[in-house]
């Protein structure tokens, strides 16, 4: 457990004494915005300055990736930007303390000020255009002085390594708290369209060897992110000349595939910053048996999907992605792909991190179930229909 530490206002989470003195802490708020598995506060210290500060404590059910050995590299992963990627420096978080006791640890960063890079899809009339150029012309620089800086060639079992193993991993965890219906042998329906099982999913995916050879890399560049959410993206000024600082990354230092990282920044487009913010719609439809299922959004930020229509095609705009064209033409079909694992990984997240939330009479744990399950059922319905398309040219 963390050392003495003094009470938050209205949170039930303390700071370690050891960082509160080093810092100097005068006050410190909880931000529960985001979906990582540490404690953040917004603090102001003894000289005036505002920093955040991240906490995680070692518990069970931590999934891998927001567990304390990925936190504990997020510091190295950030100095190593800043050490060998001096174009992307300038648009990089920075550390200003770490620390780790007996199962936890912190770090410190500013206090950053900018805007969502999704702000633009919440108007009352979403700037969907002005939100592509803005994207894209991030994206420019986090590819051309970031993924682009150190290429390595990708192991033959990459994709199965990072996606399909890590939804093995996490299978246990969902299988503890969510229906048995959606992890048995037979089909489902979500949202009108019959569908494989999860497990079935796997098991199809995992035994087409072509599909598999399709979705392999043909290289690994610099380990930029790990964890593109939309969210980790701090505008100050948009296109043509965009200001804007990268935050959180995961805490990976090894060779990345940047396609991982444009899939998860998709996958804020189409469920993550919408379900987050508002929670979904999950209903079991009767007299099925447990296996027919509605899912929806509550809010109406429609823009974010019609952004996402768009994607695609704005990355592929990008001269990173045309040279990528090149030399690997399937990373389109990959960035469908990790995108749909990625609805599947951060169901299991939800109840990993377990932060406090409340969506309508929904708070609490219900609401970690509650998105984990919608989550889900978004990842099925989409790698079903994935396998479908792959399977009929």
């Amino acid at each position: 457990m963390a050392e003495a530490a003094i009470e938050v206002p209205c949170a039930h989470q303390r700071i370690p004494r050891t960082v509160e003195s080093a810092l100097g802490v005068v006050d410190a708020l909880v931000d529960s915005h985001g979906g990582s598995s540490a404690t953040v506060w917004k603090v102001r210290t003894r000289d005036g300055c505002r920093l955040v500060v991240k906490v995680l404590e070692a518990r069970a059910g931590l999934v891998d990736g927001h567990d304390l050995d990925s936190f504990v590299r997020k510091p190295s992963q950030i100095r190593a930007v800043h050490e060998a990627l001096p174009g992307l420096s300038p648009y990089y978080t920075e550390v200003t303390g770490e620390w780790t006791g007996k199962d936890w640890a912190a770090y410190a960063m500013p206090h950053y000020e900018g805007r969502p890079i999704t702000s633009a899809l919440e108007q009352e009339k979403p700037d969907v255009d002005g939100f592509l150029r803005d994207v894209t012309a991030t994206f420019a620089i986090l590819t051309e002085f970031g993924y682009a800086h150190r290429w390595s060639p990708a192991p033959p079992e990459h994709f199965r390594a990072t996606h399909l193993n890590r939804v093995m991993r996490r299978l246990p965890l969902l299988r503890d708290h969510l229906e048995p219906e959606l992890f048995a042998d037979e089909p489902i329906t979500v949202n009108g369209r019959r569908c494989r099982s999860l497990p079935r999913l796997l098991d199809s995916i995992g035994a087409d060897e072509e599909l598999m050879r399709r979705l392999r890399p043909a290289r690994l560049g610099f380990p930029v992110h790990g964890d593109l959410n939309l969210g980790n993206l701090l505008v100050r000024r948009g296109a043509p000349d965009p200001d804007f600082t990268v935050l959180d990354p995961r805490g990976e230092l090894g060779p990345w595939d940047a396609v991982y990282d444009f899939a998860k920044s998709m996958f804020s487009l189409t469920v993550f910053e919408r379900a987050m913010a508002s929670g979904l719609d999950v209903a079991r439809v009767p007299g099925t048996g447990g296996r027919e299922y509605r899912v929806s959004f509550q809010d109406g930020y429609d823009g974010y999907l019609r952004a996402a229509e768009g994607y695609v095609d704005a990355l592929a705009g990008i001269p990173f992605f045309r040279r990528l064209d090149e030399v690997d033409p399937h990373w389109r079909t990959r960035l469908l792909f990790a995108h749909a694992f990625h609805c599947v990984a951060e169901s299991a997240c939800r109840l990993s991190d377990r932060k406090p939330r409340t969506y309508g009479d929904v708070g609490g744990w219900d609401a970690c179930v509650l998105l984990s399950r919608g989550l889900l059922l978004f990842g099925i319905a989409l790698l079903d229909e994935l396998l479908d398309s792959a399977a009929t040219p």
